[in-house]
């Protein structure tokens, strides 16, 4: 995305603005069967156009669900579509939900990566773009765990917690990816289901665990990262030193500087939470 925009900043002929928006149709004077279509952002700039393309991601009408807690948001927590969603749809565009389930990133630091089979790129490279100004290189390597019949235990005593399966997503999840616990559901048979862990950058420690999405509580899916001891390691043990000068304080809450910096989870010791929230994005 911001690749792209910087891109069409670049162009000579283009003005490019990022903003929320909604869509509304308007009349030319004197062409009243040639209407024009009307874009208000929401901070009340008004633009018309003769056309207007939609490439709307995963932002149309988002919301997230995690277990109880459900909110609206767009993708990794940029703002939904909402206002350009509802004018779509007062404009008789008809349109339909579908759900998109996301897993937790753990960070590099609490995986065991000595114990997972690697999985390293194709030696011979194939472009996605016909920009021939670079040339493709594969600077990391991805890695291959599985979970086990813990996994599966704790999974299906939380099912009932899983707003897949509670009623509250509505939309059609994908048939090419579905959530962990749709696949424990639907392949009782299959002891195990493979995760591809994937690094999300060069400079960072987030990594991606593909084949792990759900829509399960934040607890229930830290305790199921917990029963794959290469992903995170229940004995993993992180403590922040308190300054030896001046304590971290707050005027209004002196107890404040008593508290630990680190956090204590069930069934560990202090350990700092390392995996981002996970979330199911419905559309």
């Amino acid at each position: 995305h911001s690749d792209a925009l910087e891109a069409l900043k670049t162009l000579p002929t283009t003005d490019a603005e990022e903003a929320l928006a909604k869509l509304a149709t308007a009349q030319k004077e004197g062409e009243v069967h040639r209407p024009l279509w009307q874009l208000t952002t929401q901070l009340e700039a008004v633009y018309t156009a003769e056309t207007v393309i939609l490439a709307t991601g995963t932002f149309l009408g988002g919301r997230i669900y995690v277990g109880d807690v459900s909110y609206a948001s767009g993708p990794d927590g940029l703002f939904p579509a909402t206002e350009l969603s509802g004018s779509l749809q007062r404009l008789g565009v008809q349109t339909r939900r579908f759900k998109t389930g996301t897993p937790s990133r753990v960070n590099a630091r609490s995986v065991d990566l000595d114990k997972l089979e690697v999985q390293y790129g194709d030696e011979k490279l194939v472009r996605f773009s016909d920009d021939l100004s670079f040339t493709p290189e594969n600077k990391a390597v991805c890695y291959i765990t599985y979970t086990g019949e813990e996994t599966k235990e704790i999974i299906l005593a939380n099912l009932e917690r899983s707003p897949l399966y509670g009623g509250k997503i509505e939309g059609i999840g994908p048939r090419y990816c579905p959530s962990i616990e749709d696949k424990i559901v639907r392949f009782p048979e299959k002891e195990r289901h493979q995760i591809f862990i994937e690094p999300c950058g060069l400079h960072t420690e987030e990594l991606y665990l593909q084949g792990l999405s759900s829509s399960l509580p934040e607890d229930v899916q830290l305790k199921f990262l917990r029963s794959s001891a290469q992903l995170m390691p229940s004995n993993t043990t992180v403590s922040t030193p308190r300054p030896s000068s001046r304590p971290w304080s707050s005027k209004t809450s002196p107890a404040s500087s008593e508290q630990d910096s680190s956090t204590a989870l069930p069934g560990t010791k202090k350990l700092r939470r390392r995996a981002s929230s996970p979330a199911s994005t419905q559309l």
